[in-house]
């Protein structure tokens, strides 16, 4: 007979079942009475005697020694607070005092190495920082003794300090009760061994009699706790998951609904179970279709959707329609067939696809070029307009730098100050000069915006631009009509005005004289009556362009109107260069001029005014060459005159 046909014999005799249950009786009663009686008994008194005594001694080191009306900082203790703390544990004969701040941090122990430590006991946040008393019995084996070999058992107590109902921080206090223990444990460990002695006779027979039965039930027990575990786990899973998770019989009644079905379709679980799925969460007009589907999955566990994942379109409680992502797979159970069914709400990834679908078609369809480049600089997308305005397909730029792009006509500040505003403001707007494939610099409109993902991570810049050429062009031939003579293509009178007055203030800062030349061709009137309008015309356009020629890039020259001229020589006023200028200008005025069928000789009157001799002025200079102009005409025409006096005849 083996051990598990002994231990059946045990358990059907009466006679042995009671044998037995004074064997197991003996054992138990001592080691239950010490567990349940003495020990409680011993370790209350022990530990509440300690607890007392450190609330008491927490209580007198708080009141003399803490400031108790603020969070409790290693900077508010006391200038002699370790002395003090010191004595007290003298006193008292404390094994440890700590002081613990706020935030649970050591900032006094009497062991520097502890000071800075956090506590990191579930205890002591939960409870202690709560406001509780908190004592525990610490007690260590010798390989735990380290320093400290005749310390075995320690009752540590934390008392909270607290004040107007606020934490302010926790005194730690223990107590070497090694002696009390040590008395204590020597009591028990004769308990165990007088047990031991009565009871080994016995305990040996049961277990050799228990042996193999309690194996088996121990291997059950592992097999039920494994099963239970997995249940457990698996229903957790299924409970906390996001997604709808339904279950359904060979009838298409519904057995499980989690709760995330609950929010998802807004049927309680008690209200799903054992309905007709199809009835619950289908649209009505495709009932019909979703059980025809069905009679084949009750009979083969096959079916349309089984095994797939599909887009469908879902109904909620209160009749509202919306896409959801189905995966379904079959199990067979009690040879039925089972649907689980894994159902994902797919609302916000459909808005996000119509809002890519609509941001594509934008793209495609946008006039303005659009850029997309990624955070380390390299472009990943473009758009057809951005071909057609630079000239570069998707295919040559995708994965480079857009610096591929840049004219060379900005310097290395103006990069600056756009990086910089892009990171200030997120965004940037101004007018670049940009090239194209064919090596043509063209002006654009460029505004550029920063793109963060939803942890505030740069993820893109988004560069809209257009070729602003053709504005470029309207704003450049109305700026030559407001500032210049729309015949001769010279200055006017106001690009003239605004020249002069800043070359005053030069000369005036920088103490350099200045000229004005006044000059009015002399025969032009008998010209233009003569021959006509149009030669007239001719004959001006002639004239200005041989001023011009004569002339330094600093200088200017306007038409006032009708055959009047001006020139500013600026940094030039001695009266040698000057005189030698307007000579020049004399004299190729002088010089006939062929005017289509025409030959036509007119000659000019010059009249010179210097800053600061003659005038200070814009308006003074002007009136005192026009006066000298006129009287270079009274004295005989074809003159140059000084508003000074001083004149000389053409030769």
């Amino acid at each position: 007979m083996d051990l598990r046909q002994i231990a059946k014999t045990v358990f059907r005799v009466r006679f042995l079942r009671v044998l037995l249950l004074l064997a197991l009786a003996i054992p138990l009663a001592i080691p239950v009475y010490y567990a349940f009686w003495q020990l409680p008994q011993y370790h209350n008194l022990l530990v509440n005697g300690a607890r007392q005594d450190a609330v008491t001694v927490a209580r007198h080191i708080a009141g003399t020694l803490l400031n108790q009306t603020e969070p409790l900082t290693a900077e508010r203790l006391p200038p002699r607070f370790s002395q003090h703390a010191k004595e007290a544990m003298d006193d008292f004969d404390l094994h440890r005092l700590r002081i613990y701040g706020v935030d649970g941090t050591v900032i006094h122990s009497a062991e520097a190495s502890e000071v800075g430590q956090a506590e990191q006991h579930d205890y002591f946040r939960q409870k202690v920082m709560a406001g509780e008393v908190y004592t525990d019995l610490v007690t260590f084996s010798p390989a735990e003794q380290g320093e400290r070999p005749a310390i075995r058992a320690l009752v540590a107590t934390y008392v909270p300090v607290i004040a107007g109902g606020r934490f302010l921080g926790a005194i730690g206090i223990e107590y070497n009760v090694t002696g009390e223990k040590a008395a204590f444990d020597n009591l028990h460990a004769r308990s165990r061994w007088l047990t031991l002695f009565l009871t080994s006779g016995l305990m040996g027979v049961l277990l050799i009699a228990l042996f193999h039965a309690g194996r088996d039930v121990a291997a059950r027990e592992a097999v039920q706790r494994t099963l239970t575990e997995r249940e457990a786990l698996l229903r957790s899973i299924t409970t906390s998951a996001k997604d709808a998770i339904i279950m359904i019989d060979s009838n298409g009644r519904i057995v499980y609904w989690n709760r995330a079905s609950e929010s998802l379709f807004g049927y309680r679980e008690s209200e799903a179970l054992d309905q007709p799925i199809h009835e619950i969460i289908a649209p009505h007009r495709y009932l019909a279709d979703s059980q025809r589907g069905f009679s084949q999955f009750r009979l083969t566990g096959k079916g349309p959707v089984v095994g797939e994942t599909t887009e469908v379109v879902g109904r909620r409680r209160d009749g509202s329609e919306f896409p959801v992502e189905l995966s379904v797979s079959a199990v067979q159970r009690n040879s039925s067939w089972y649907a689980i069914g894994i159902v994902r709400d797919i609302s916000e990834r459909k808005r996000l696809e119509r809002h890519l679908q609509m941001g594509s078609r934008v793209m495609a369809h946008a006039h303005e070029g659009i850029m997309v480049v990624d955070a380390y600089g390299r472009i990943e997308m473009v758009n057809p307009a951005f071909t057609d305005i630079t000239g570069y397909t998707a295919a040559e730029v995708v994965g480079r730098n857009p610096n591929l792009l840049q004219s060379g006509r900005h310097d290395r500040a103006f990069y600056k100050t756009l990086w910089q505003e892009l990171d200030e403001k997120g965004s940037w707007q101004g007018e670049v000069w940009n090239r194209r494939k064919d090596g043509d610099i063209y002006p654009e409109l460029l505004s550029i915006s920063v793109v963060r993902n939803g942890e505030g991570e740069l993820a893109n810049y988004i560069g809209i631009f257009s070729d602003i050429t053709r504005r470029k062009e309207s704003e450049q031939r109305l700026e030559r009509l407001a500032f210049h003579d729309p015949l001769t293509g010279l200055a006017n009178r106001l690009l003239f005005m605004d020249r002069l007055r800043q070359a005053l203030r030069q000369a005036r800062r920088n103490q350099e004289p200045l000229a004005v030349l006044f000059i009015d061709l002399d025969r032009f009137k008998q010209v233009n009556d003569q021959y006509g309008h149009h030669v007239g015309d001719l004959l001006l356009q002639q004239a200005a362009l041989r001023i011009e020629s004569l002339l330094r890039e600093e200088d200017t020259v306007a038409r006032l109107g009708g055959d009047e001229f001006i020139v500013l020589l600026q940094g030039n006023g001695q009266i040698d260069e000057v005189s030698h200028v307007a000579e020049k200008l004399r004299a190729a005025l002088a010089q006939p001029f062929e005017l289509g069928e025409y030959c036509c000789e007119v000659g000019s009157s010059i009249g010179i005014a210097f800053y600061p001799t003659d005038a200070d002025s814009t308006e003074a200079l002007i009136e005192r060459a026009d006066a000298a102009m006129y009287r270079a005409k009274q004295t005989g025409k074809n003159r140059i005159c000084f508003y000074a006096g001083n004149h000389r005849e053409g030769s």
